[in-house]
């Protein structure tokens, strides 16, 4: 498992456990992760 799925995977553990008002931060982390991620493998292929 490489280092970007064991990320998600944390997220989603975390996800079970915590608090409400913390899921929603961790829902906008996760989501600038994908989002940067995406946009760093498609500048890759671009270049």
């Amino acid at each position: 498992m490489d280092e970007d799925t064991r990320h998600v995977v944390n997220l989603g553990e975390c996800k079970r456990c915590m608090p409400i008002k913390n899921r929603f931060i961790i829902k906008i982390d996760s989501v600038l992760y994908t989002l940067t991620t995406y946009l760093d493998v498609r500048s890759k292929i671009l270049d």
